[in-house]
């Protein structure tokens, strides 16, 4: 565990105090995988034993990294994709505050109020004013998609596509709304439950039970294009939709032994013994154990028998 202080962390900011807070960004990848920097919001002009970043112990990697973002009001940021009860004015102005109607389908018009207020950097509110949202009903049969945002994921990772990247609606059955791949991915493959596969049920993207896996090329970006089919006969079928893949570059790492690995058997003349991880194990943070593979470079040696394997 080390403090963080002015010496390592400082900001462009006025020297007197005021509302300018630093937050810890946690949705972002390749940032606090061995150790964690709280707390999470604290002050601009913060302490010299307030910050500190706690190390877990993992031996595999000599350097970490920590996304912060800074802000000048107590209110939530609006650069994550998730929900918020609060955003700030320049969130409207760049367009980054999005309503998104219920993911099911109506047959008439259906309203809806939201009410607001404005609350300045001293915190005094404003009268409350009401927004309406009219949704009008959709004039067709066919399933749709709803939200899409696409996936973030490292290098070489598999990454579950999750109701939360991707809601589809219809009109009629939605669990038996099936999503048929028509084109790509290029860099990686889909499966359900560990099979590939190209296409799959609605039911199994709300179970999260569909994945997509990077081959772990140096290719940053991939996408695949898809279509609804609904349970009709013949089936109602919707626009091609596209679902984009942004990848996260891996620094490219050595396997590394695992603390505690002997790599010394004893066998009893005749006998067989099996190499276990107790005596041969080795890690990679970009690789299943199960894609590892040993590659004897140096044959067993037998005084007797050079080479006898």
């Amino acid at each position: 565990m080390v403090y963080v202080t002015e010496n390592e962390l400082q900001f462009s900011v006025p020297k007197e105090r005021d509302s300018c807070k630093v937050e810890v960004v946690l949705n972002e990848p390749v940032t606090q995988r061995v150790g964690k920097l709280t707390p999470l919001i604290f002050d601009c002009h913060f302490l010299p034993k307030e910050v500190k970043y706690i190390h877990n112990g993992c031996p595999l990697l000599e350097e970490d990294s920590v996304r912060l973002r800074i802000y000048r009001t107590c209110l939530d940021s609006c650069d994550d994709k998730g929900s918020h009860s609060n955003f700030t004015t320049p969130c409207c102005i760049y367009v980054h505050v999005i309503y998104q109607s219920p993911n099911v389908s109506y047959s008439e018009r259906q309203n809806y109020e939201v009410e607001f207020q404005a609350v300045d950097s001293i915190f005094k509110s404003s009268s409350p004013t009401m927004v309406y949202f009219s949704i009008r009903s959709t004039e067709t049969n066919a399933p749709r998609v709803a939200w899409n945002v696409g996936l973030d994921l490292l290098e070489g990772q598999s990454h579950a596509i999750t109701w939360d990247a991707l809601q589809i609606v219809d009109n009629g059955n939605l669990d038996a709304v099936q999503l048929v791949v028509v084109e790509g991915p290029q860099h990686g493959w889909i499966t359900v439950q560990g099979i590939p596969v190209l296409s799959f049920l609605q039911r199994d993207l709300f179970y999260g039970l569909i994945y997509y896996h990077h081959l772990g090329g140096e290719i940053f970006q991939d996408s695949f294009e898809f279509i609804l089919s609904d349970s009709q006969k013949p089936p109602n079928l919707s626009d091609i939709q596209t679902v984009m893949i942004h990848i996260v570059p891996v620094k490219d790492q050595l396997p590394e032994e695992v603390p505690g690995t002997t790599r010394q058997l004893v066998v009893k003349e005749i006998e067989i013994a099996h190499v276990t991880k107790k005596y041969l194990r080795f890690i990679d943070a970009e690789s299943p154990d199960n894609q590892l593979i040993f590659i004897v470079t140096k044959s067993c040696f037998s005084p007797t028998s050079p080479g006898m394997p």
